[in-house]
């Protein structure tokens, strides 16, 4: 399992600063036109979306989602086999 963070900051100096200070242990990148719409957009922040292992979206969350809710997900996607 991986996890990626996706920023709309257009400032990669920004991000960076971001990343260190809130202490982000994942890859973050930087946002484009193509990701966003491979995602389906993104309509609000944060959003988190669930992938499957064939890289289609499973799940998305507008706004804050729980540890619980995201966990459930990964479970349920490491079941399908």
């Amino acid at each position: 399992m991986s996890v990626v963070g996706i920023s709309v900051d257009e400032n990669p100096k920004a991000l960076a600063a971001f990343d260190k200070e809130t202490h982000i242990e994942y890859a973050s990148l930087l946002t484009s036109e193509q990701a966003e719409k491979a995602f389906g957009g993104i309509v609000g922040l944060p959003t988190t979306f669930v992938v499957d292992r064939q890289g289609k979206v499973y799940k998305s969350y507008i706004g804050e989602v729980n540890r619980d809710e995201l966990e459930a997900d990964v479970q349920a996607l490491l079941a399908v086999r």
